[in-house]
């Protein structure tokens, strides 16, 4: 490598038809690169709010209909992956050429485009996993094996992903290693000039215990079982009351989730302390 020569990396996240913390992580991270050393290119599959962000950064940004990688025995989705899994490798190996990639960086779990075609044009690949895959357990097998063995480096989002996710690698290994995601207090609206008295808009008194949850509302996020705790709360917290911060996703039957959660209140009887308040950029 020529001296004082920019590193290219190259991020893929295949899986951002859900707008998440994930897709947030990546921008914050590229958007704060070192310019001087580092130059990213993004690699998506869909256009989201997301991708307006990497314009206004002026980060080069490639879009590609890259199968979205899940858990599933729908022959025809399974079909629709395997029909798209050689094009879209071939179409990240072009990126890689053309863009001169010195690095790929998969952005989750199921990134495993990106850390392939970075293996097959024999530059180092790396991957990060940010969630814990409970079921089913030949799929952790499986998958958790194959990312160890094609990237040069995996990135945990918490200590506790790594020992649950590679339980089976040596702690000594340094093949595995943990990187908290940092949160840029004036990217999230959390500043003094444009913070939002959060127990003023919605009426909440001061001495009031309040309690929040915030995630997107879909049935792996848990919101229902933070209701649950609530009603148990209020059995001896009776005034406090509780925010479910979040909005509903769209596809795979998951459009009702809201519906379910506001219904599982209501049949709680703690609906008057449970405030929905929607998707928030003022986190």
């Amino acid at each position: 490598m020529k001296k004082n020569k920019k590193i290219t990396v190259l991020y893929v996240h295949a899986n951002n038809e859900d707008v998440g913390g994930a897709d947030y992580c990546l921008f914050k991270l590229t958007a704060e690169l070192d310019k001087n050393s580092f130059r990213p290119v993004v690699c998506l599959s869909r256009k989201t709010q997301i991708w307006d962000l990497y314009q206004q950064a002026g980060i080069r940004t490639y879009l590609i209909d890259m199968a979205r990688i899940k858990k599933t025995k729908n022959p025809l989705e399974l079909f629709m992956l395997c029909i798209k899994f050689f094009p879209t490798i071939s179409n990240l190996l072009k990126i890689i050429k053309d863009e001169q990639v010195t690095i790929v960086h998969g952005n989750d779990l199921l990134d495993i485009y990106g850390p392939i075609a970075g293996r097959l044009s024999k530059i180092p690949v790396a991957q990060y996993v940010r969630w814990i895959l409970v079921s089913p357990r030949w799929l952790k097998f499986f998958l958790t094996r194959l990312v160890y063995k094609i990237n040069n480096l995996v990135i945990t989002v918490s200590d506790g992903v790594a020992k649950d996710m590679f339980a089976w690698v040596d702690t000594r290994d340094a093949k595995v290693v943990s990187s908290y995601d940092w949160i840029d207090m004036g990217r999230v609206g959390h500043t003094r000039k444009n913070c939002v008295d959060i127990r003023k808009e919605f009426g909440i008194p001061e001495n009031v215990p309040l309690v929040g949850s915030v995630g997107r509302l879909e049935h792996w996020k848990g919101q229902d079982i933070f209701i649950t705790a609530a009603a148990k709360v209020l059995k001896y917290y009776p005034d406090a009351v509780f925010l479910v911060v979040g909005g509903g996703v769209q596809g795979r039957k998951r459009e009702s989730f809201v519906d379910e959660l506001k219904k599982l209140g209501q049949n709680m009887g703690i609906d008057k302390q449970l405030i929905f308040t929607g998707h928030r950029s003022d986190i």
